[in-house]
């Protein structure tokens, strides 16, 4: 019952928590206020008054929305939470919870990445994450009889491919404004380049979130190829035909399976793995087309969607162009040195991660510089990479990367590499810095910064030799900055900005004085500006015949021309230093590419100068809402519960957290029949203390004895690669006798390494001082776990692991037992208990490496095959009354392994494990399958 209990959790929580793992705890130094509307909650800190008033606007015209075209009704009210804690723009839902997180600083990558045309990122961010909580929450039939009893814990409409779960608000969103991801010019440049390439990603891999490494990543797979799924089945089978799928959802018995299967498993004494509904059944009952009808219909529609814009592009002349970067997935933001002999391009993949890379512009001598961005893969990924720029004398690249600042916000800062000693230095803390630039000569770094509480970003200037920063330029109250760039002689800027009412434009600004000048103003998406070495022309990337191509104005005559006709598409321009060439991020259906093409400006197509609209004005909040301090206990009430039913058991379970993430805690009751005797468990955790520190309570009881534990922990250190913190228990316990303990523990974790060799060490120590009171007597024990896992330098999935164990303890007798298949003290291929004492010292040894690539579904049943794996393990140790270095006092343990991973109900990946381990002394093997990983 624990294992499916364990893992229906797991279900819940990736499927609720996976766009919230930005966020942490919330910083409980600030003072948080709350606003209370018809149906909302708005909870914010100090700072963050004005746009609090607007979310609550906002928030309650989303809710209008939705129950006007979802037609269904939330019957609680929910949390939005407004934290300016990041540098990482957007938001997140636990529909579960009802519980929305938004960062409001309005960052440079929503518009480029999301949607320009938007007139509101706050009001699109709170309107799509409601929208998550409507569509998720839905019941009907017997779910919705199941929800008045059970609460929240009955969600079935969760369980559906994530594709759909971020394809309905996206696609009906497009509806509402006009322009979204489900039709926006660079999505379908993806699916464009599929049909130019004939090469459509399964739909099975669609429906599923697999396990492979190579492009798209599951992130752009639901955001990016999701809401075009959903637009094929509301303009094929009517808008309405989303409404009928989430109804025949709610209303199918599997749907409730990972909340029935652990009552009905425990019940039955057997666990019963709980399986979703199938999406192709879920589609003949709503849709009347089975799962590959849907799959070939949706091939057809992009197709012809597709075909002849295709034909259009290839008759007008497509620009001829050479890539030059050699490694697949993402690469971004090529910058060309001064001297002419590197390009310098961030790149990231799902093995080697974030890094800047350097290339010869003929391709050759391609090489990874420096680790940038460790964390957060689960995006586009990482869309607010690191921009490389150069300094005139091509020695040093300035770039801006984040990491977790004061331990409670992830801010970016400036970092410059040397050539020379090929090292980065940190220039900034907490500076909240991003697309820096050289000054032409060399002595300052112009970049944009983002300001507290959400306000608009600011252009700042670094002094090198003093580094001391100073204001540049205020920006207007209703912009938001992209991206800029300097002239080639240190007197112009050119700008990328977004402006209030969804236009995203290319501006110059003097930097002796004056305002903004718009090179473009309307509704095209205009980006990544960059001025030609004789500064007479600017290139920019935008999307204003419907493809990302690249464009230049001329400052001489005015003129304006399209630079490049594209299949796919052409972003991020950098011009070589003698201007005859430009390096350009292109796209395949492999991931965006590193790319040069020769450059003659005088053979540009000349196009019409620009329509220029005017700006809406910003309008500020229609209401002023009441304000009142926030009080963390109603957020922390039940919205739901889980009965437990068994053969000689009942008893229920339940668990919240706070809204701030500053308090958690999981409880668990009920009476066992065949002991006449309660039992309980009961955990609580709170992280909202200066200095920071958390602590936890943990209570257990049944028939046989019970436990009481109160915990405190301190962060030594937390970074996104490192984390260190100490830890401190005391304890009550009665199983036959009363002890008391109290242990000290040390845990650390890092990751480390650069390109394909990855490095990732867990380490955790304990002590422990119990007292047996009955015997009037004490314990000591001290044990160390020290896990390293070591991506060796190829490109296959080849990796060396080990786990190095130790213990010692006095006061009783054989304190520690090693052996058997699994646990922190086993040796495989030797019997439970194989050796006591003491003292004890072992190791576990592992090569793995990958067998097979499956990457195959069975369909749209909610099951898909990964790959195979295999192992090949060493384990060794001893135990006594103190460690014995003869190898005659040593126990070995020999074996392989197959590993078949899989992903079960859309998303949770795992995997069966069979193998053959055996005693190097006796070479009796013993045969074992199981689940999960061992270590």
């Amino acid at each position: 019952m624990k294992r499916i209990a364990l893992f229906i959790a797991l279900i819940i929580s990736v499927l609720s928590l996976s766009g919230l793992s930005q966020y942490s705890a919330t910083d409980p130094r600030l003072d948080w206020w709350v606003i209370e509307t018809d149906h909302f909650y708005i909870i914010y800190h100090t700072g963050l008054e004005s746009t609090a008033q607007e979310a609550a606007s906002m928030a309650e015209g989303a809710y209008e929305n939705w129950e006007t075209t979802l037609h269904y009704h939330v019957k609680d009210k929910t949390t939005i939470v407004l934290a300016d804690t990041t540098d990482i723009d957007g938001g997140a839902a636990d529909s579960t919870n009802q519980l929305i997180i938004i960062n409001p600083s309005e960052a440079r990558v929503f518009n480029e990445w999301l949607n320009s045309r938007n007139p509101n990122p706050l009001d699109a961010v709170i309107t799509h994450e409601h929208g998550h909580v409507v569509d998720l929450t839905k019941v009907s039939g017997i779910s919705e009889e199941l929800r008045n009893i059970f609460g929240n814990t009955v969600t079935p409409t969760l369980y559906k491919p994530l594709a759909f779960i971020e394809g309905i608000p996206i696609y009906l969103e497009m509806l509402r404004t006009g322009s979204e991801r489900a039709n926006d010019p660079r999505n379908a440049m993806y699916f464009r380049q599929m049909v130019v390439e004939n090469n459509f990603m399964p739909f099975d891999q669609i429906l599923s979130r697999s396990q492979r490494s190579d492009w798209p990543s599951g992130y752009m797979i639901s955001h990016d190829i999701g809401p075009w799924i959903v637009r094929y089945m509301g303009e094929t089978y009517g808008k309405e035909s989303i409404e009928k799928f989430d109804k025949a959802l709610a209303e199918d018995p599997m749907a409730l399976s990972p909340f029935l299967s652990q009552v009905l498993g425990d019940l039955l004494g057997v666990p019963l793995p709980p399986i979703v509904p199938d999406f192709g059944a879920i589609t003949e009952k709503s849709i009347g087309v089975s799962g590959p009808q849907f799959a070939d219909g949706f091939k057809k529609w992009i197709t012809d969607m597709f075909s002849g814009q295709i034909e259009k592009l290839k008759a007008d002349g497509l620009t001829d162009s050479t890539k030059i970067s050699p490694v697949d997935y993402w690469n971004n933001k090529p910058s060309w040195s001064p001297d002419g002999q590197w390009i310098a391009y961030y790149h990231s993949d799902q093995v080697r991660g974030g890094q800047l890379r350097l290339v010869h512009p003929d391709g050759s001598d391609d090489h990874p510089i420096v680790t940038a961005e460790p964390s957060f893969g689960f995006f586009r990924p990482d869309f607010w990479s690191p921009i490389p720029s150069w300094s005139p004398d091509s020695q040093s690249i300035v770039y801006a990367d984040i990491d977790l600042n004061d331990r409670y916000y992830i801010n970016s800062d400036l970092y410059v590499y040397s050539m020379a000693t090929g090292k980065a230095e940190r220039l900034t803390q907490g500076e909240r810095a991003y697309r820096p630039v050289y000054t032409p000569d060399g002595k300052k770094i112009l970049y944009a910064r983002f300001e507290k509480d959400g306000k608009v970003p600011n252009l700042l200037s670094f002094d090198i030799a003093t580094r001391q920063a100073r204001l540049l330029y205020r920006l207007p109250q209703d912009a938001l900055l992209d991206s800029f760039t300097i002239a080639p002689d240190g007197n112009l800027l050119a700008l990328s900005l977004w402006r209030w009412g969804g236009y995203q434009d290319v501006y110059v600004l003097p930097l002796s004085g004056g305002d903004l000048v718009p090179i473009t103003k309307d509704h095209a998406g205009d980006f990544d500006p960059v001025f030609s070495p004789d500064g007479n022309l600017m290139l920019f990337m935008s999307d204003r015949d419907g493809v990302d191509n690249l464009y230049s104005y001329n400052f001489k005559n005015g003129q304006y021309a399209k630079v490049t006709n594209t299949l796919s598409g052409a972003f991020h321009p950098t011009i070589s230093p003698d201007g005859k060439q430009i390096a350009f991020v292109g796209y395949s259906t492999k991931g965006y590419d590193i790319e040069t093409m020769a450059f003659d400006p005088t053979k540009a197509k000349v196009i019409p100068k620009p329509k220029r609209d005017e700006y809406p004005a910003r309008k500020p909040a229609k209401v002023q809402y009441p304000v009142k301090p926030y009080d963390p206990n109603p957020s922390l009430a039940p919205n739901g519960w889980t009965p437990i039913l068994g053969a000689d058991h009942v008893g229920l379970s339940l668990s919240k957290s706070g809204s701030l993430f500053q308090q958690y805690y999981s409880v668990g009751v009920g009476y066992n029949f065949e002991n006449n005797w309660p039992y309980y468990s009961l955990f609580y955790t709170s992280d909202s203390h200066i200095p920071p520190f958390s602590w936890q309570i943990n209570l257990n009881g049944n028939a046989e004895g019970s436990r009481q534990a109160l915990g405190i922990s301190y962060p030594v250190e937390q970074t996104l690669t490192t984390s260190a913190s100490l830890s401190l228990e005391l304890s009550r316990s009665y199983y036959g006798d009363i002890r008391n303990a109290l242990s000290l523990s040390w845990d650390l974790s890092q990751l480390s390494g650069l390109d394909l060799v990855k490095n990732m060490v867990k380490l955790h120590t304990d002590a422990t001082i119990t007292n047996v009171r009955e015997k009037k007597s004490w314990l000591q024990q001290m044990t160390m776990a020290l896990d390293d896992e070591i991506h060796l330098p190829v490109d296959s999935d080849q990796r060396l692991a080990y786990h190095v164990g130790m213990g010692w303890g006095e006061g009783d007798a054989n304190i520690f037992s090693i052996g058997g298949r699994s646990g922190s003290l086993s040796l495989r291929g030797l019997p439970q208990n194989a050796m006591s004492g003491n003292e004890f010292l072992l190791g576990r040894f592992e090569y793995r490496f990958g067998l097979l690539p499956i990457f195959q579904g069975f369909g749209s049943f909610p099951f898909f095959l990964n790959e195979l794996s295999a192992r090949l393990f060493t384990d060794l140790g001893t135990a006594g009354d103190e460690i014995s270095f003869d190898l005659k006092d040593w126990k070995v343990g020999l074996g392989a392994e197959l590993q078949l991973s899989f992903t079960l109900d859309y998303l949770i990946g795992t995997a069966v494990r069979a193998g053959v381990a055996l005693d190097a002394d006796k070479f009796e093997p013993q045969f074992y399958f199981d689940f999960g990983t061992d270590f």
